[in-house]
């Protein structure tokens, strides 16, 4: 599973980006969010979850998935594990770009 820094490295590709003040700036959040979420001083919300997704042309609940795993204890990381699963499964049946 992807980490929020991977997403946010996606995104600066994906925008042709090179700083994280300009990342911010195109996700319409301070820098010091991006520089807090990305150092893992702090967990990503909800709504920076799916700025960053619509960003980068994701399903939001990809990075809110993500960001629930890597931050919970073992047991949640195992229901995240299998949520993610089981929406890998449907997307893929479905043929639906995430």
């Amino acid at each position: 599973m992807r980490t929020i820094q991977d997403y946010l490295d996606l995104a600066k590709q994906i925008k042709k980006i090179d700083s994280d003040y300009a990342l911010a700036k195109a996700m319409g959040v301070t820098q010091q969010e991006v520089s807090f979420i990305r150092n893992g001083e702090r967990k990503i919300n909800d709504t920076i979850a799916t700025k960053l997704a619509l960003l980068i042309g994701i399903d939001p609940m990809e990075i809110i998935t993500s960001a629930n795993y890597w931050h919970g204890s073992e047991r949640n990381k195992q229901f995240w594990e299998w949520y993610n699963q089981q929406r890998e499964e449907k997307k893929n049946f479905l043929n639906i770009k995430s």
